[in-house]
């Protein structure tokens, strides 16, 4: 009789053992799982991310665009601007990819401080910007499209060598609200265009394009200098 409890608490103690074995491999097999898991949903969220500013990249902002004319009756109210940074040139030489990479990530970085619910910053390709500002009110959009001027002219660029200012970023902007486009692609192109006015005009400046006439100004067209 004492022999035969003997065997069965042998017995008993290798299932147990076994069993926790099985656990352990089945957390294991769960933990490597759940690890695949995250690298394959890191991997989708990058392909909208810009690597080197952390914002938004030009596939995420089109397909953010796009969504504004899902209903093409009934767009979002929104006011699309696209920026870009005044003589870039002055960050670096054309060879200096480490200066000129500096300054458009510290003008990402400046952007990402003052981003608010709803607010859509994107990096589109070189010192080109672009934002989406969910609001039905120009004056609003404007007042939003300042905020991210002057914080992209808030600190002076380092350059990271030398360790010395090369100044401080200002920008030229343009400006059009989805209610006065057909589509994401010609909301772009108002914006493009508006934006290139303004760099036109001597940079540091809004160009707002509106169906709207405003006083003083060619119809469509206004021009606000900061």
């Amino acid at each position: 009789m004492n022999r035969s409890l003997q065997q069965l608490s042998e017995a008993t103690e290798k299932q147990a053992t076994k069993s926790e074995a099985m656990v352990a491999v089945a957390t294991e097999q769960s933990a490597q799982l759940d690890r695949v898991k995250a690298d394959i949903e890191d991997f989708e969220r990058m392909k909208f991310v810009d690597p080197l500013t952390g914002l938004a990249n030009r596939r995420s902002f089109n397909k953010a665009a796009a969504r504004i004319y899902a209903n093409p009756e009934l767009p979002t109210m929104c006011g699309l601007a696209f920026a870009e940074i005044d003589d870039f040139k002055r960050f670096g030489d054309p060879d200096d990819k480490a200066g000129l990479d500096n300054a458009i990530r510290h003008v990402g970085q400046l952007f990402q401080s003052v981003l608010e619910d709803g607010d859509v910053v994107a990096r589109l390709d070189g010192y080109r910007f672009a934002f989406l500002i969910s609001s039905s009110d120009e004056a609003e959009i404007m007042r939003a499209v300042d905020r991210l001027r002057i914080a992209a002219g808030s600190k002076p660029v380092i350059h990271p060598k030398s360790g010395v200012s090369v100044g401080k970023a200002t920008l030229s902007i343009g400006v059009a609200m989805s209610t006065v486009a057909d589509g994401a692609g010609q909301l772009m192109a108002y914006g493009e265009k508006a934006m290139e006015t303004s760099s036109k005009e001597g940079g540091n400046r809004v160009t707002f394009y509106s169906n709207t006439e405003h006083e003083g100004t060619e119809t469509g067209w206004m021009i606000y200098q900061p």
